[in-house]
């Protein structure tokens, strides 16, 4: 998975570690756990899909909290 984070900017991966880190933090999870992970997937892929990084964090409770 970390080897798709080459294929982005510096800011795209600075708005993944972010989020990522806010949404574990808020929900008491790891980053190296399988939620955590599953985030990181999920805010990755969001990035090269969309094409941007703004709303990472809600895609990531969009997907993982609801």
């Amino acid at each position: 998975m970390f080897h798709s984070l080459v294929t982005l900017d510096d800011r795209d991966i600075a708005a993944i570690l972010e989020a990522l880190e806010e949404w574990c933090s808020a929900r008491g999870v790891e980053i190296e756990s399988d939620q955590g992970r599953r985030a990181m997937a999920i805010a990755v892929d969001h990035v090269q899909t969309k094409g941007t990084s703004a709303e990472l964090l809600a895609e990531i409770s969009a997907q993982l909290d609801g």
